[in-house]
């Protein structure tokens, strides 16, 4: 299956697998074995575990963003571009804000 960042019932995301796809689900297996099935209707809640191109990434576009500290995905959006030019300035919904590289952010649909 497809490698994904699938949302959980915290709002995280968290890697996966795609174990199975019907018309109306995506069954996932996060990489701690547990499983889950998501309604195809919530476009937000697999997103595809790519490097976005640099043409992909605009500002205000929806993302999830690596924290570093925590180790995990949050939520948020691309709000500039970071003094340096090469990373993305990533305000996150629960308030938090960092420079992100590019393989550090994922494209929200």
């Amino acid at each position: 299956g497809a490698r994904v960042f699938a949302r959980w019932t915290n709002g995280l995301y968290y890697r996966s697998f795609v174990s199975e796809s019907t018309s109306s689900s995506v069954a996932v297996t996060y990489d701690d074995g547990v499983k889950a099935a998501l309604s195809k209707n919530d476009k937000a809640a697999i997103i595809l575990d790519k490097i976005p191109e640099e043409d992909q990434v605009k500002i205000d576009q929806k993302v999830i963003g690596y924290w570093p500290s925590d180790g995990e995905y949050y939520l948020g959006y691309i709000s500039q571009l970071c003094d340096d030019g090469s990373k993305y300035f990533t305000k996150f919904d629960d308030g938090g804000e960092r420079c992100e590289a590019i393989y550090e952010i994922r494209t929200v649909p």
